[in-house]
């Protein structure tokens, strides 16, 4: 299965991955057109929103049926905004962020 990363500053991980065959989009809406699940790894809701359901971003390009996957530590409030947006394009949202690492899970209060 093809993979498509959108890249930052750090462009070293993302070097890596096109070096190891992943295709570089040139925006948000080119990951969402290319794609079937997207993960969104950011910091938390402003970055959600500004990469996610502003005008010209990954809505645009979303297909009906795809999933977003946010992985960053958003609002509640924002986390519905989103999950709205989505849904209104025909797709599914999953907030995975308690899939983070052991460590971080126990500093949140998760006891798993």
């Amino acid at each position: 299965m093809p993979l498509t990363v959108l890249g930052h500053r750090n462009r070293q991980p993302v070097d890596d991955l096109v070096g190891r065959g992943a295709v570089e989009a040139k925006n948000a809406a080119e990951v969402a057109r290319r794609s079937d699940l997207v993960f969104l790894c950011v910091t938390g809701s402003p970055q959600v929103e500004s990469r996610g359901v502003r005008q010209g971003r990954l809505l645009e390009g979303l297909a009906e049926g795809a999933i977003v996957a946010d992985s960053s530590t958003p609002s509640p409030n924002s986390t519905l905004k989103v999950a709205a947006a989505i849904a209104a394009k025909g797709g599914r949202f999953v907030d995975t962020r308690w899939c983070a690492r052991p460590r971080r899970r126990r500093r949140a209060g998760s006891r798993s």
